[in-house]
């Protein structure tokens, strides 16, 4: 499932795939392990972009 999210998704999107996290419920302790890495991930992003300023 994960590769065709990687390479068919992305790659139908033209997005270039530099990571990926698959976030499902059954990672304990779901959900705030789950939100906790969302909020990392974007975190990352912003400053990259800022970094990138």
């Amino acid at each position: 499932m994960r590769t065709q999210i990687d390479q068919g998704i992305f790659d139908y999107c033209g997005a270039p795939v530099l990571s990926s996290d698959l976030l499902l419920p059954g990672d304990a302790p779901f959900p705030d392990s789950a939100l906790e890495r969302a909020e990392e991930i974007g975190r990352a992003i912003v400053e990259a972009r800022e970094a990138a300023a």
